[in-house]
């Protein structure tokens, strides 16, 4: 999935143009002895070799002496200067030979030993030689000399040692280098800004080289070449001679426009960007340095964001060129990371850590307790551990109550099926019904007698639900959820030892049956549903569904249920080789954090303390064991957290700042009126003071913490009333605000807490606590400040009395978003003619129920003439209900409803007609009579699977009912009995004795099929019937049809319709423009066959054989239905030679307007590469699915290996689909590099939106400029920049 992160804008300084761009000037040179050495030194010069000989005690203290070769500036000249020191030769470890600049006084006509002064100093390296290159500097005359021994690099590989100084400004610099060329930047001090440097730019200058013995009695001797003025700009290219002499180019001839590397970037923008110009990547990365912009966002593979002269610019351990961000691990040269996080999936543990500890750094590890609906531990009770569904006992033993012995963990209960004992889950049963959706189970388990068939350890009902039971009488297990079982292949478990089991459904995809660790039994497409079991609770250790309920003999453990699918890692976590994990061990480890400020501040009766049995905070969020912090700053690590009502250390620091605390009672001041522990809670805080800014940080959240999300509250405003201040979150690592400001004011006198609003119209609310929601950074910081600019009310003091976090509730699992269009408006709400009609409630509305209890979001839309397609567009699915007008469906109405993108489920066959919609290519149809069946035309779609079919693909039960309403038979299903115009024919009436057979019930378009209506319609989005819901009885109004008809099989295909059409689709269409890697095919076998809906042709090239190198081959293909959002591919093996088939495909997309070449490097934005399993059998299918959140235009289908590219002679596929749906492109934001040329800095970017500027990257300020050129004067230009879009 694509990201954008952590924006790192670049900034354009005056400081650098200057320097840069200066003139240099003739230099005159004299020498002479500073501070009176008792030895003389001498300088002397032989072409460009400078030997510098000085004596003297030190270039330190108060006053230096050293041997001085220099030249005269004027007062305030700017300067560059560097030189190479080859060698240094001396008696003392402190021998120096130095870079330097000294700052002379009013009066003084020479060098003074007491002179301010800046250098870069590199000392001796052989013997006893300290050996390191750092800066001096004495900022005031007569004053200490200094250095930062933090800064030293070492060693000194003489004799490449670089030094340079430099001044632009009021701003001194020290670099040093290995090689003239690239410089490393050591220190900088700003003159103008730092204590005792005031003095500094006042007087002339004198600029050269330094060397001192550090020893009266000898001297040492430095050797430097290649002094340099860096200023020089001979061609006046804009770049300096050092640089175009270093980098291979000729000083002497302009580079304007040219290219040397031929990388993308003209060589004054390198030089610009620091990179090399005979390079194209500097730093060895694997990205080409045009394509790393610097600008901290990524926008694509020629627009990573990325630093061109750091090959780790985020600093996880990883080259930035692996780094391919496309959120899918391939290898260790393709990790899929974000290049610009060090930790992409934000679990704690940074991406190159991941890749050397073997787990995908794309995917942070799901919390095993993550959607765990119940959890049994057994221990001489019945609770749920995970929630509020504790078990109730049933047992014939007289005393009422179940047995306990030892089990797996501690106690276990132990069921006798001679007493008829199983324990039944409490709450609400619905918890437990998983129609349509994923579940998994967990136990620990010992057979005692295996002596009826199918006894349950766990279950929710037969047929289509779920249970795990003994196989019929084997001694084995087996599984039944949603299909099936399969056939046998688990062990015996009946052997009186503890066994571990998993058992789980992957809707759609596969049961699992694993035991002891080893996955043995595997069913494909299941689909959970209650058809055959209405409201049945789930039981452990019997079944809910049989008589009698098969009850279990034996020992159960440590039961969990899960409204997901564990993956095979969670279950050998659980399992752990034998010896188990506790499921309660695997809950995240803790509810919330508390943090109660002021605690220190007496009120005279209490203290701000807050003892581990209080209980204090906003109702629903309280919190015992709060950390109590004293004192206006200070710090805390292995703060307490609340683990279900125990105070439990943590990882996790806090540090915090403020300019007082305070007390709102004890010191004449009237309190709030909150009583108890919210007393003490809301008395002390953090008094931010007026003008200033209080923060906490808290750092080190755990991922299982921050990954699902926290709210932060901060009780801010519970002292004095009347008080206020502006409040936001920053992510502590970088900086960057996380929230806007949220402006507050504690109103008068609260008795109860109230929440601070951010959306308050006032610009600052009134309450006593602010909460912010959704937060997933592991270190934030809250700032709560009275400074000006920030909107609040009341008094300057933003008082902070705790903090507290709270992880955001795991919400149950949801699915897609459901339009369903109807007379009626709401559930419980006919319409008007409806209701007169004598209906309570909407007459289709068992249609919604079933899809709300499968877990979906329905919303009803009253159907009109003129559908609102921006509404309806962006919902999931849209559902046109029997209970329509259809004359809402014809004329303008037909082109407006066939012009909605979003897939569509019809369920009536009026609105088909050719005088309508235009389904059909006639106005046919025919209402059934009595109970139906279908004939099934394509079994293997996924509308019918789970349904049972009979030899002629004839359903076994029936589809839909003739109901009766108000004791008025209503007349039946009324099916289409005309062709379909360019759709296809999935079902079909079957009962040879209803006027209605043979009429089409299942019908499927895909988006651009044209229609038969009279304007002939091309559809925008994928349709498919389902022809259900009764026609009103004669006399009965229209508004009162589409009375849900059917039966247990048909809801069924009703829930199947629904999920497949919320499935993606194949976007390519036979005909679509296509274009191959190469033209190496054969005539028979180009690559339109790719994409032509027929697995008896195929595409071959050459280019993957081994004769031709095993090159990359695939095609460009531009689906004709527009932009399209691609999430899945499947891809079916040709007829012959598997060593052909693709092993190894990549799928990138291209938002440009007109198809890019194949091989356009900047042109292809990465979106999924997939390892394709063997084939098993020719003309076989398979599916997958990756995670992509952008539309594209084109895409390139693209096979890096063929399944043997050591005897393959081509590649070969007989069918490629794109999955997804229509989408909207959009074309990325890309900010270029500024250019600098002629005094004038230009900003250019493309995608639209507007630049704006910031001083700080917090306050940011729009230029209204959405033109993508901007230019100002590079003097004006000390901000950062972004663009945003509008």
């Amino acid at each position: 999935m694509r990201k954008l992160r952590k924006c790192k804008p670049w900034v354009v300084g005056m400081a650098s143009a200057v320097l840069l761009l200066g003139t240099a000037q003739a230099q005159v040179f004299e020498s002479m002895d500073v501070g009176s050495p008792a030895l003389a030194g001498s300088t002397a010069v032989e072409g460009e070799t400078i030997s510098v000989t000085g004596a003297g005690t030190d270039i330190w203290g108060t006053c230096d002496q050293f041997q001085f070769y220099y030249t005269s500036l004027a007062a305030g000249e700017d300067f560059d200067v560097a030189a190479r020191v080859e060698s240094l030769a001396g008696t003392h470890q402190w021998a120096k030979a130095e870079v330097m600049v000294r700052s002379a006084g009013a009066e003084m006509e020479a060098p003074d030993c007491g002179d301010p002064f800046y250098a870069m100093m590199a000392t001796r390296a052989d013997g006893d030689g300290q050996n390191n290159i750092a800066p001096q500097q004495r900022a005031a005359r007569d004053a200490e000399a200094a250095w930062d021994g933090a800064l030293a690099i070492t060693p000194v590989p003489y004799p490449n040692v670089w030094l340079r100084v430099a001044k632009s400004g009021s701003v001194l610099s020290g670099y040093s280098s290995e090689d003239g060329v690239d410089w490393t930047l050591v220190q900088q001090i700003d003159t103008s800004t730092a204590a005792g440097w005031e003095d500094f730019n006042l007087a002339p200058t004198w600029l050269g080289l330094a060397v001192t013995s550090h020893d009266a009695a000898s001297t040492a001797t430095a050797t430097f070449q290649n002094y340099a003025d860096m200023t020089i700009d001979t061609d006046g290219d804009t770049m300096p001679d050092w640089y175009e002499i270093g980098h291979g180019l000729d000083p002497t001839v302009p580079n304007d426009g040219m290219d040397t590397d031929s990388d993308g970037l003209e060589d004054i923008a390198e030089y610009n960007g620091g990179t090399h110009p005979n390079k194209a990547d500097t730093d060895d990365d694997g990205l080409g340095d045009a394509a790393e912009t610097n600008t901290g966002m990524w926008a694509g593979l020629s627009d990573t964001g990325t630093d061109p002269v750091d090959p780790d610019t985020d600093g996880d351990g990883l080259l930035d060129g692996v780094e391919s961000n496309t959120g899918t691990l391939v290898d260790d040269t393709n990790t899929g990371t974000d290049p610009l996080d060090a930790d992409t999936d934000r679990d704690g543990v940074n991406d190159g850590d991941e890749i050397a500890a073997g787990t995908d750094p794309n995917r942070a590890p799901v919390p095993v307790g993550s959607g765990l609906i119940a959890l049994y531990e057994f221990d001489g009770d019945l609770a749920d551990r995970a929630s509020s569904h504790d078990g109730i006992a049933h047992t014939d033993n007289e005393t009422g109550e179940l047995t306990f012995g030892e089990g797996m963990f501690g106690q276990a209960v132990v069921l006798d099926n001679a007493l008829n004992e199983y324990v039944e889950a409490g709450g609400p049963e619905s918890d437990f019904d998983r129609t349509g959706g994923d579940v998994s189970i967990s136990m620990w388990f010992r057979v005692d007698a295996f002596d009826t068939s199918w006894q349950a350890l766990i279950a929710k009902g037969e047929g289509t639900n779920y249970r795990l039971a003994r196989r019929s009488d084997t001694d084995s297990i087996g599984y039944a959820g949603g299909v099936g079982e399969p056939a046998a292949a688990a062990p015996s478990v009946n052997d009186g030892a503890i066994h571990h089991v998993v058992a789980l459904t992957r809707t759609g995809v596969q049961t699992e049956l694993w035991i002891d660790g080893v996955l043995y039994e595997t069913a494909a497409n299941p689909y959970i549903a209650d058809d055959w079991d209405t409201h049945l609770p789930l039981l452990i250790g019997a079944n809910p569904d049989t008589d009698p309920l098969r009850y279990f003999n034996g020992m159960i453990d440590d039961v969990g249920i899960w409204a997901r699918a564990l993956d095979p890692a969670e279950i050998a976590t659980i399992y752990n080789e034998g010896e188990g994990t506790p499921l309660a061990d695997l809950l995240p480890p803790f509810t919330s954090i508390g943090l109660n400020f002021g605690a220190d501040e007496a009120d005279g009766t209490a203290t701000g303390t807050l003892m581990p049995e209080d209980v204090a905070g906003v109702s629903g969020m309280a919190q015992p064991n709060w950390n109590n912090l004293e004192l206006l700053e200070g710090s805390a690590s292995d703060v307490t957290a609340d683990d279900n009502g125990m105070a439990e250390p943590t990882a996790v620091s806090v540090a915090w700042t403020s300019a007082n605390t305070w007390a709102s009672t004890g010191r004449g001041e009237e309190n709030n009126a909150f009583t108890g522990p919210d007393l003490n809670l809301m008395t002390g805080y953090l008094d931010t003071g007026n003008a200033t800014t209080s923060t906490v940080t808290i750092s080190g959240l755990p991922g299982s913490f921050a990954q699902g999300g926290y709210d932060l509250v901060v009780y801010g405003l519970g002292g004095v009333a009347g008080r206020g201040g502006g409040y936001r979150i920053l992510d502590a690592a970088s900086g960057m605000p996380l929230t806007d400001y949220i402006g507050a004011q504690s109103p008068e006198m609260p008795s109860e807490y109230a929440q601070v609003m951010a959306d308050d119209p006032t610009g600052w609310g009134a309450g006593t606590y602010l909460v912010f929601e959704g937060l997933t950074a592991p270190d934030v910081t809250l700032e709560a400040t009275t400074e000006a600019g920030q909107a609040f009310g009341g008094t300057p003091r933003a008082p902070v009395n705790a903090v507290q976090l709270v992880p955001a509730a795991m919400p149950p699992p949801t699915k897609a978003n459901i339009a369903f269009v109807s007379f009626h408006p709401a559930d419980d709400q006919p319409s008007e003619a409806a209701a007169t009609a004598g209906f309570t409630e909407a007459p289709d509305v068992l249609y919604t129920t079933i899809l709300e209890n499968a877990g979906y979001n329905v919303d009803r839309v009253v159907t009109s003439a003129t559908p609102d397609a921006d509404l309806l567009n962006a919902y999931d699915l849209v559902i046109i209900s029997r209970s329509v007008p259809s004359s809402n469906y014809q004329d303008a109405g037909a082109t407006a409803w066939n012009s909605i993108t979003a897939p569509t489920l019809i369920l009536g066959g009026y609105p088909m007609r050719s005088s309508r919609m235009g389904q059909a290519i006639g106005t046919g149809l025919a209402d059934t009579i009595d109970t139906v069946s279908l004939n099934i035309v394509d079994p293997g779609h996924p509308v019918f699977a789970g349904i049972p079919l009979d030899a002629d693909s004839n359903m076994v039960s029936g589809y839909a009912n003739i109901v009766t309403w108000n004791e008025q038979v209503q007349r039946g299903v009324s099916t289409t009995l005309d062709e379909l115009s360019n759709g296809t024919v999935l079902a079909t009436i079957a009962t040879e004795s209803d006027p209605a057979v043979n009429g089409v019930i299942v019908g499927e378009w895909q988006a651009g099929a044209v229609m038969a209506n009279g304007t002939a319609d091309v559809l925008a989005g994928h349709r498919l019937s389902l022809l259900t819901g009764s026609r009103e009885a004669s006399g009965l109004t229209s508004e009162g049809a589409g009375i849900f008809d059917l039966t247990g099989a048909g809801t069924q295909m009703y829930l199947n319709a629904v999920d497949y059409m919320l499935m993606p689709t194949d976007v390519t269409r036979p005909g679509d423009a296509i274009t191959p890697s190469s033209d190496n095919s054969p005539a028979a076998e180009l690559s339109p066959l790719a994409i032509d809906n027929d697995s008896a042709t195929k595409y071959l090239n050459f280019d993957a054989g081994a004769a031709d190198g095993n090159q990359p081959t695939g095609f460009v293909v531009t689906p004709s239905i527009g932009g399209t959002l691609v999430t899945g591919m499947t891809l079916t093996s040709a007829n012959d030679a598997i060593e052909r088939d693709p092993r190894i495909v990549d799928l990138d997309g291209s938002y440009m307007a007109v198809a890019p070449a194949w091989d356009d490097p900047m042109a292809w934005v990465p979106i999924a590469r997939i390892d394709v399993p063997a084939f098993t059998a020719r003309f076989e299918t398979q599916s997958f699915f990756f995670d992509n959140a952008l539309a594209y235009n084109h895409y390139r289908w693209v096979v890096l290996e063929v399944a043997d590219p050591a005897t393959a002679n081509s590649m070969q596929i007989a069918e490629v689909e794109l999955l997804g749906t229509i989408g909207t492109v959009v074309e990325p934001i890309v900010l270029d590099v500024p250019v600098i040329a002629d005094g004038q800095v230009t900003i250019t970017w493309s995608g639209g939106g507007e630049l704006q500027t910031s001083p700080d990257l917090v306050t940011w300020t729009g230029t209204g400029d959405t033109s993508g050129t901007y230019t100002v004067p590079a003097d004006q230009i000390n901000q950062f920049y972004r663009v945003v879009s509008q």
